[in-house]
């Protein structure tokens, strides 16, 4: 059972930091550029979009610390990877960000790869 708990966390971890990813494009984008100074750089992390985005990292980090309490790390961070698939569902959905075939095979042999380490846990 502990192992169960340990890959719910893992793909907890993983879809927070896709979330993350999302709201930290589209709180730059809602700036329109970054301004290298101490104005601008407060400025890009008191932004909402962006806020919320390194918010999620930081839950997704402490979620990962959790997981990695359960199980070895070279089970874990395949996992890591499904977030490619994710992250590029949400650039298609929410961005309008097109997706190429090839792009499309290689998630897909990501996805793959992520399922074959799945059912190496142990028990």
């Amino acid at each position: 059972m502990k192992s169960k708990k340990a890959l719910t966390l893992i793909i907890a971890s993983v879809i927070m930091g896709a979330f993350g990813q999302l709201f930290l494009k589209l709180g730059v984008n809602s700036l329109g550029g970054i301004d290298v100074s101490v104005i601008g750089i407060a400025t890009l992390l008191f932004t909402p979009m962006v806020f919320l985005g390194l918010l999620l990292y930081f839950i997704s980090t402490i979620t990962w610390l959790m997981a990695l309490s359960k199980v070895e790390l070279s089970f874990a961070y395949p996992f890591v990877a499904s977030g490619y698939g994710i992250v590029t569902y949400f650039g298609w959905q929410f961005l309008g960000e097109t997706i190429s075939a090839i792009r499309i095979i290689g998630i897909i042999t990501i996805i793959i790869g992520v399922l074959f380490v799945s059912k190496s846990m142990k028990k």
